[in-house]
This record gives C-alpha cells, sequence and structure tokens, in this order.
C-alpha cells in the first residue's frame, strides 16, 4: 500500500510513463525571502512543512515561517564558514537543528539558545551532508571530503562515545564522500555518492 500511494504521489502509472501533474508554465514567484548576507546553500523543511531552514555563507542558519513568509530565527551556528547543509533533528519539537559546512565542522543548535552550536565533530576536510536515519530523531550520518569516510553520530551519548568512522573506500581508492540516501522502505539500504581527482561513483 505504501509503493502505491508513493507511485501515485509521483504520477506513476503501471505500464506507462510517469505524468506530470498541471502546467509547468504557471508556475510563478511567490516571493522572495531576504535575510541572508551570503549565498545560500541549503535549503530544508521540519516534518509538518511548516517551517523552513536555510543556510548560507554567512554562516547562519534562518527559520522561516512557511505560512507567513516571514523570518522567526536567526540561529547563530558557530560555524566559521560556508554552511552546506542544515536539518531540523527529527520529532524533536523543531527545538534543534544539525548543521555542516566548509569549515569541517558538524555542530548541534538550539533554537531558543543564544549561544553558539555545539561542536559534533571536526572533519579533516569539507563537511558536505548530514541526514538522519529514517524513523530515528538520534542518529545521523555525515559525509565529507575525509577520503571517502562516512560518520555515524549518536545524539544520546556523550562526546567520547557519539561518533563512529566508516571508510566505505577499497584498498588503494581516494575519492571523497559527497551525499548519502537511504532507502524509505528499507531503512538499512543506503547509497552514497563519491567523487576525485580520477573517478566517481554512487555505491
Amino acid at each position: 500500500m505504501l509503493r502505491s500511494l508513493r507511485e501515485r504521489e509521483a504520477g506513476v502509472r503501471r505500464g506507462a510513463n510517469v505524468e506530470f501533474f498541471g502546467d509547468i508554465s504557471r508556475l510563478c514567484l511567490k516571493t522572495k525571502l531576504e535575510g541572508h548576507r551570503g549565498c545560500v546553500n541549503a535549503l530544508s523543511f521540519n516534518e509538518a512543512g511548516t517551517l523552513a531552514l536555510s543556510g548560507s555563507d554567512d554562516t547562519t542558519v534562518r527559520v522561516w515561517h512557511t505560512s507567513t513568509l516571514r523570518e522567526a530565527h536567526e540561529v547563530v551556528t558557530g560555524h566559521s564558514r560556508n554552511i552546506f547543509c542544515c536539518k531540523f533533528v527529527p520529532c524533536d519539537g523543531d527545538r534543534r537543528i544539525v548543521s555542516c559546512g566548509a569549515d569541517g565542522q558538524v555542530r548541534l543548535s538550539t533554537l531558543d539558545s543564544s549561544a553558539a552550536g555545539v561542536l559534533l565533530h571536526q572533519c579533516a576536510g569539507v563537511a558536505l551532508k548530514t541526514v538522519f536515519l529514517p524513523g530515528d530523531s538520534h542518529t545521523f550520518v555525515g559525509t565529507s571530503q575525509d577520503q571517502g569516510s562516512m560518520h555515524l553520530y549518536d545524539l544520546r551519548v556523550d562526546a567520547q562515545h557519539r561518533l563512529m568512522h566508516i571508510d566505505l573506500l577499497a584498498q588503494g581508492e581516494s575519492m571523497n564522500a559527497t551525499d548519502v540516501a537511504f532507502n524509505p522502505l528499507n531503512p538499512h539500504e543506503f547509497a552514497m555518492a563519491f567523487e576525485g581527482s580520477r573517478a566517481s561513483a554512487v555505491r
């Protein structure tokens, strides 16, 4: 049933190509959300779709009300360089945000705090993406330019035991992990994207 609902949502019919509902030429700009003082590199929504996040080169994350299209919060993350990814911690009342960026840092920020976000990990290279495990509000993975490695984080435990390093490259390979996606129908299955000077891959 879940599969059929996803297919219906995507406009898929058995034995037919994907149908696109509506006329794409009728799309128009609704508004501009202005506030950042640099390029915006990251966007995401909360689970209810009532709030949106944006992460920028100005090292801040901003929270927007989707109903009024007005800024709700400016989050002082503690990042020193461009933010490339920002996500709400799921099932947490939209109180906390995980972010990462060009400074190689992965940080946890709280909306109702004026303090800079807590540093969870300092990667050797640029930190690119964070993705929570499906249905899990405590555990997420992060990709970075750390020679094909992925890091697994658990927010429930102390800093000493919070991080697990996972190396997904074969002997002699030299590539950076750029993205990761979990299969929503099988949360134990995931795909990762890699790029390098001589090769690229999806695994």
